[in-house]
């Protein structure tokens, strides 16, 4: 059967060529198959078909001699070489085609030249030629009313304005674009690259309020007209506008959503753009190492488009990541056990140090406590001592002192009643007994004595009454030892009456209250 077909074929080619040799009109049947053959090549992206069929066209009999056909054929090969990055010799080779074309006046092909040499210029980096071209075509386009392609020019140069920065001119082509809605038949789609153009307009030009507008309005026109590569577009450039404002949880949300939207036709230069993204976002929000993860992907497809490979290649490469990753997740998580292991017996090692040391510490604090309470104790058994034996001292001086004096009071009566006579030998004498029995050595020895039992008790007595005599200052010394007014007066050799009178003095010239009794006085002062 196949071979039958075959045969078949080749009969009816032979027949075809022989009668095309001796009918014009069924050359140019044949010449539109073939055109017709190369377009649908250029459509399914089969480009190393075009040549074939654009090299039976421009080696046609006549064809030379056919403006129109030359320049379809043309043309036609043009396309090859577009498809192949060629774009040197495809601007060379659509300008011979814009040149037939001008001799026909074929204001519909000569439109579709001018497209393709603005749309070739802007690949060559040539701006003003690439803006002469468009306008050419756009011109041409309007005098034939395809408004079509009219808006497509409008959304290109529109895109052209915004790579330049020029933000006027790029939302005026957009906007103009936008307009044509009414009149648009076969390319309403273009409707969404135009909002989604004047959008990032918008943005850059420091609107961001109407950039979302146009985006909520990208997003109605996708959804009546927009094909499924142009919504997926509407959502890259949502995500970017999340990037862009800082929204950076909210931009990875939108391209975790976005990557399920992927079919095998886009996801290619997709997950290029959407890994790039997603590892910009998770780099903002300090998450490490997913950034890496995403940095790593991002370089693995942009190598991928980069030579041009096969998308089972792709494929392989990306299994081979995701085992890397697994492999290198396990070894981090089993270092991680590791770590967390190690970190508790540290932690253990440091809280026995710890403890340990806390408990040297307390026992060191516990003995120095002991030793201090020792020392203090024996300090206070030691001064106890010396002010018991000081104590004993003054008690002692003090009763040798009371005794003397009552020895010389009884001697003193016995020499009253031997001399009652008056003789005036015994004036001396009586003057000796009269003489103050306290002497200043007494008084001396008697001080010091007293000041180590009671150290601070004279320097307060001078605080509080200043200009304090001798005479007052033995006077509070004795009643601060505890003695009465009778003992005061025996230790002083004058009368209890004198004590009283002297006591009653001190009270007058320190304006102390006279209800107030020398112990009183003794205790206000401490």
């Amino acid at each position: 059967m196949p071979r039958f077909a075959l045969i078949i074929f080749l009969v009816f080619s032979f027949e075809l060529n022989a009668e095309a040799a001796n009918n014009p009109a069924l050359n140019e049947r044949q010449l539109n198959h073939l055109f017709n053959e190369g377009s649908r090549c250029i459509l399914e992206l089969k480009t190393d078909s075009i040549p074939v069929f654009a090299n039976k066209i421009l080696e046609h009999p006549g064809v030379d001699e056919s403006d129109e056909w030359m320049g379809k054929g043309l043309y036609l090969i043009s396309q090859f070489y577009k498809a192949n990055f060629r774009f040197d010799t495809t601007a060379f080779i659509l300008i011979q085609a814009q040149k037939h074309f001008q001799k026909i006046n074929d204001k519909t092909y000569l439109a579709k030249v001018y497209n393709e040499l603005g749309l070739i210029y802007s690949e060559l980096n040539n701006f003003e030629l690439s803006k002469k071209y468009k306008l050419d075509a756009l011109s041409t386009f309007f005098a034939t009313r395809d408004y079509d392609n009219q808006a497509v020019l409008m959304n290109n140069l529109g895109g052209d304005y915004l790579a330049l920065d020029v933000l006027d001119s790029s939302i005026m082509w957009f906007s103009r674009a936008l307009e044509l809605k009414p009149k648009l038949d076969k390319n309403k789609n273009v409707l969404v690259l135009a909002a989604t153009g004047r959008s990032s307009a918008f943005f850059f030009n420091g609107e961001p309020e109407k950039a979302w507008q146009d985006l909520e309005l990208a997003k109605k026109y996708a959804d009546e007209f927009g094909e499924p590569y142009q919504k997926i577009e509407v959502k890259h450039r949502e995500a970017d506008l999340l990037y862009l404002t800082g929204n950076y949880k909210a931009c990875i949300d939108s391209c975790f959503r976005l990557k399920n939207l992927f079919s095998t036709q886009f996801n290619l230069r997709d997950e290029y753009l959407n890994y790039e993204r997603l590892a910009w976002s998770f780099k903002e929000l300090k998450q490490s190492d997913s950034a890496i993860k995403y940095f790593m992907l991002f370089q693995l497809y942009k190598d991928s488009i980069e030579n041009k490979e096969s998308r089972d290649a792709l494929n392989t490469k990306f299994a081979r990541f995701e085992v890397n990753e697994l492999a290198y997740k396990t070894k981090l998580a089993e270092a991680v056990s590791v770590r967390e292991r190690n970190q508790k017996f540290f932690l253990f090692i440091i809280c026995l140090i710890a403890i340990t040391g806390i408990i040297l510490i307390l026992l060191y604090f516990r003995k120095y406590k002991i030793q201090k309470e020792l020392t203090i104790q024996s300090q206070r058994d030691s001064a106890e001592k010396t002010i018991a034996y000081t104590r004993e001292i003054l008690s002692n001086q003090s009763q040798l002192i009371l005794e003397k004096n009552r020895i010389i009071d009884e001697l003193n009566e016995s020499l009253s009643a031997l001399f009652s006579n008056g003789d005036s030998e015994t004036g001396d004498f009586e003057n000796l007994l009269e003489s103050k029995i306290l002497t200043r050595e007494d008084w001396i020895k008697f001080k010091t004595y007293f000041q180590m039992i009671y150290p601070e008790f004279l320097e307060k007595a001078h605080q509080k009454f200043e200009g304090l005599s001798e005479s007052e200052e033995r006077l509070l010394c004795l009643f601060k030892t505890g003695m009465k007014s009778s003992e005061v007066a025996s230790m002083l050799g004058i009368l209890s009456k004198s004590v009283s009178k002297n006591l009653r003095r001190f009270k007058m010239r320190y304006s102390i209250s006279s209800d107030l009794s020398a112990e009183d006085i003794i205790g206000f002062i401490g």
